[in-house]
C-alpha cells in the first residue's frame, strides 16, 4: 500500500472535509506526478494535472484509471497567458506542486549549451511556478 499524501498536500478542511479547491500538479514527465496523483486521489483529494503535452496527458489520465476527481490542462507554465486562462477556467487552487522541467538541451557539458536551452530551464522551474503563484 502506498503512503498516505504528504501532510503538506492534504487540503481537507479543519473538520475533515474535502475541500472544493484541488489540488494541481504540473507535469512534464509521467513517473512522479501520477504516482503523486495516485496517493491524492486515493485519499479523496481533487487532482488538477496540467502539461504542455495533451499525449503525455492522456497518458498519465489513462495510468490512474480516469477517476472522476482527476482533470487535465493543456498549458505550458512558462507563459504567463497560458497560466492566467489556466485559472480563469480552474478557478482557485489550495496547493499547487509543479515538477515541470523543460531540460532538452540543457544536460551537456557547458561548451556544448545554448543560451535558449539554459533559459528553457529557468522558464520552467523558476518563472512557472512564479506564475502559478501569482495566478
Amino acid at each position: 500500500m502506498a503512503p498516505p499524501c504528504p501532510a503538506w498536500l492534504n487540503y481537507q478542511s479543519r473538520a475533515s472535509q474535502p475541500s472544493d479547491s484541488p489540488i494541481t500538479l504540473s507535469v512534464s514527465s509521467v513517473s512522479a506526478p501520477p504516482a503523486l496523483a495516485r496517493r491524492c486521489l486515493a485519499e479523496g483529494s481533487g487532482v488538477i494535472i496540467a502539461g504542455r503535452n495533451a499525449a503525455r496527458l492522456n497518458a498519465a489520465r489513462d495510468e490512474l484509471g480516469c477517476p472522476a476527481a482527476l482533470a487535465t490542462a493543456v498549458a505550458d507554465i512558462s507563459r504567463e497567458a497560458e497560466v492566467a486562462a489556466l485559472f480563469a477556467r480552474i478557478g482557485r487552487l489550495e496547493h499547487i506542486v509543479s515538477t515541470a522541467a523543460d531540460i532538452e538541451g540543457a544536460y551537456r557539458l557547458l561548451p556544448d549549451i545554448e543560451l535558449s536551452a539554459a533559459q528553457k530551464v529557468v522558464d520552467s522551474k523558476f518563472y512557472g511556478p512564479l506564475l502559478l503563484a501569482k495566478h
